[in-house]
């Protein structure tokens, strides 16, 4: 319902490029209406004047004739343009009309589609309920289920009767045309009931139910049970509940688990799940962790194959061996710690090097006055990042990484949950503690901030943006001149480039017009350019320029121009992190570094 009616109706106005130009379309009609309009009241007021008039007078008489000339031309132009107005107009009714009648359409469509589904529903339950019959339903379940061997179920004399009289609202038939249903017993056909000798139903006696049966007197009264091969009663299964339980043949077991073994083959698995645990089985062990005095603990591995198909020493076979001394003793299945490692209680790391990703981001914020600089900050982070969530990382080790180029920053701040500073001999190492990064609930850490220090700030200027403004009583001109920085022109390709420009004040705003083409907004008052890609091409560092005319009801203000780029591959600062290597990087880590920075509030006045 929201998605094919309501959206469609509130978003028609947006959607509908006519629509979103109708204040454009009444200011143009209104202002060739206005001009008419004042024609017609000059020229009524030279005729006025020039009848109070008592003499002749040419200045009056010319003024009557220049009035209606200037009336005649007002309305051959008001013309064309009113026609072209109502056209218009009556083509956004017309479209307006057709859409309101397709919505509603749809909502008719799925009302009756809804209603349609209710009734047959309803007609389907009482179809149901109507044709039940409970002999049918009685023999069709007979007849689907059957005796326990296979044959089909044999049903004693009176029992359809019963079953018949047993529902006022039960009515026993053939269909029509008096063949028998496929899903009926031949024996239930030939059940014929007793009649008395006027040719009236015999009512059959009581059941012989459970509930009947008198207290005292055992359920299976009357039963056979000696297997004397009568039908008049149905099979009964046979079982035997055995006092003692069965006790398992060590043979038997030990030839079952050969068999299992051989089936699953060697394990080729060595990655280790996280959470995993190492799990010890102790002969004479029980589970309550007390052992035979006489038995001493021997740990035993649990080994599911050898790749030649025998068992080893020590393996789960040995457990159910007759020649071992404690083979009446079952071992305990309990999980028993062999050490308080750390590893026992994390995942066992891959033995590889553990792969980490660091993304180092920076946000420059700038504000640009006539191509100056007027204040610039430029901000980054350091994140570390794994799709494993750390946990190939070796829980309880350390690793250190470097910034290069850190004499480039001013502030550095660490995230002490992760990452702390080795010594102030070394600002530029950092020790990262491996456990924390397991323990840490998202897959992405951000483990340090930093402030670079600004030395020419033309250096860290991206995209250079100078607009000119020229505000009139009836108009606005724009034009914006913006260049990549021929300094960065190498190393630096923008993307995602656009350029936001608000209109401040102004009254009502008429016809705007864009070279090159960009999107007006008429609810926020404010023009958008995608410029898209910057950088790499011959013509990239030469000046670009945009320019708008914006027709206004009073003057506007000159307004800042927000910018917004990215860029991937690269960092304004210079920095780069990188792992030490060596004793200083026990958890064997190895760094895929990813390098961005993007816009933050940057603009241009």
């Amino acid at each position: 319902m929201t998605e094919k009616m309501e959206r469609p109706l509130r978003s028609r106005m947006h959607s509908d490029p006519e629509w979103s130009k109708l204040k454009q379309y009444e200011a143009d009609f209104g202002r060739a209406t206005k001009s008419y309009d004042d024609a017609i009241v000059k020229h009524l007021k030279a005729i006025q004047k020039s009848g109070k008039s008592s003499g002749k007078s040419d200045k009056l008489d010319k003024k009557v004739s220049d009035t209606a000339s200037a009336k005649e031309a007002a309305k051959l132009q008001w013309i064309p343009q009113a026609t072209e107005a109502f056209q218009r107009f009556q083509l956004m009714d017309e479209t307006r009309l057709a859409s309101l009648k397709e919505v509603l359409a749809k909502y008719a469509d799925l009302g009756v589609r809804h209603e349609g589904a209710r009734s047959a529903l309803a007609d389907g339950v009482l179809a149901a309920t109507l044709g039940f019959d409970v002999t049918n339903e009685t023999t069709t379940f007979c007849v689907a289920k059957g005796n326990n061997d296979g044959s089909a179920p044999t049903l004693p004399a009176g029992t359809m009767d019963s079953a018949a009289t047993s529902r006022d609202n039960s009515v026993v038939g053939l269909p029509d045309g008096g063949v028998p249903s496929r899903h009926m017993s031949s024996n239930v056909l030939d059940v014929k009931p007793t009649v008395d000798e006027e040719g009236y139903t015999i009512p059959p006696g009581p059941a012989n139910v459970p509930w009947d049966t008198p207290n005292g007197a055992p359920l299976d009264e009357g039963d056979n049970m000696d297997g004397d091969g009568s039908n008049s009663s149905p099979q009964r299964i046979k079982m035997a509940i055995q006092k003692e339980a069965i006790r398992e043949n060590p043979e038997d077991a030990n030839k079952a688990l050969r068999q299992f073994q051989n089936v699953l083959g060697p394990s080729t698995s060595k990655l280790a799940k996280r959470g995993s645990r190492r799990i010890s089985y102790v002969e004479g062990a029980r589970p309550d962790g007390s052992s035979d005095a006489g038995s001493a603990r021997r740990p035993m591995t649990l080994v599911l194959g050898n790749p030649d198909g025998g068992s080893s020493p020590g393996s789960i076979t040995d457990m159910f061996s007759t020649d071992s001394p404690s083979s009446s003793v079952v071992p305990s299945l309990e999980p028993q710690r062999t050490g308080n490692s750390p590893a026992s209680q994390y995942g066992s790391p891959a033995s590889g090097p553990a792969q980490i990703h660091a993304s180092v981001s920076e946000q420059v914020n700038a504000l640009l006055r006539a191509s100056e600089v007027d204040k610039l900050l430029l901000m980054g982070e350091l994140a570390l990042n794994s799709s494993k969530g750390f946990a190939d990382l070796i829980p309880g080790t350390k690793f250190h990484i470097r910034v290069e180029n850190y004499d480039q920053l001013a502030q550095v701040v660490p995230n002490e949950t992760y990452v702390k500073v080795v010594s102030t001999s070394q600002p530029d190492h950092f020790e990262v503690d491996a456990s924390a990064l397991r323990d840490a609930a998202a897959s992405t850490v951000v483990i340090l901030k930093y402030q670079v220090r600004i030395t020419e700030s033309a250096n860290y200027v991206p995209l250079t943006v100078q607009p000119i403004w020229k505000c009139e009583a009836n108009q606005a001109s724009l034009m914006l001149v913006y260049q990549l920085n021929p300094g960065l022109r190498d190393r630096v390709q923008l993307a995602d480039v656009s350029l936001l420009v608000p209109i401040e004040g102004g009254g009502d705003i008429g016809l705007v017009q864009m070279k090159p083409q960009g999107v007006w907004n008429p609810e926020r008052k404010a023009i958008l350019w995608k410029v898209g890609k910057l950088g790499g091409g011959e013509t990239d560092g030469e000046q670009q320029k945009i320019l708008a005319r914006i027709e206004t009801t009073r003057a506007c203000t000159p307004s800042t121009v927000a910018v917004r780029f990215t860029c991937a591959g690269a960092l304004l600062s210079g920095i780069g992190i990188s792992a030490v290597p060596g004793a200083q990087n026990p958890a064997r880590v190895e760094l895929d570094t990813a390098l961005s920075f993007s816009a933050g509030k940057y603009g241009a006045a």
